[in-house]
């Protein structure tokens, strides 16, 4: 007998597997609610075309996410709160904003990308001059 719960000592593996399969059917939803949350949006410039190839990460963790061609990307495996989100792409000011992340459904966000600007209305270019290779003398 199991002195604390008056069960017969071989019937302990079967109460094992009664509460490892009641932990299956009433825990993991629960701890799908508090866990892992999804983010998806689209980045776009300030002209609305997308921004394909932005590097998104949540900030202080190791979920990052790349847009694709038309600019949409989503970054899985979120934990449920507060979040910043970084957003970077060649030829864009970085951008960084706080979101608040629910625990019952994706959040969706759209980011809008500023374009570098030159001091200019017309920026220059850069040129490249092939170095001489070296043939040994002076």
């Amino acid at each position: 007998m199991c002195k604390y719960l008056n069960i017969p000592v071989h019937n302990r593996a079967k109460l094992s597997v009664a509460f490892a399969s009641l932990w299956l059917v009433i825990g993991t939803p629960l701890a799908a609610q508090s866990g892992a949350r999804r983010l998806v949006g689209i980045v776009r410039d300030t002209s609305g075309h997308a921004v394909p190839n932005a590097q998104l990460a949540i900030r202080g963790t190791s979920h990052v996410g790349l847009s694709d061609s038309l600019g949409s990307f989503v970054i899985k495996g979120i934990p449920a709160g507060k979040v910043r989100l970084s957003v970077r792409a060649l030829g864009f000011y970085p951008s960084e904003r706080a979101l608040l992340l629910w625990p019952s459904t994706a959040t969706r966000v759209t980011v809008v990308l500023v374009p570098w600007k030159c001091a200019s209305l017309e920026c220059e270019g850069i040129q490249v001059v092939p170095a001489r290779a070296d043939s040994g003398g002076h």
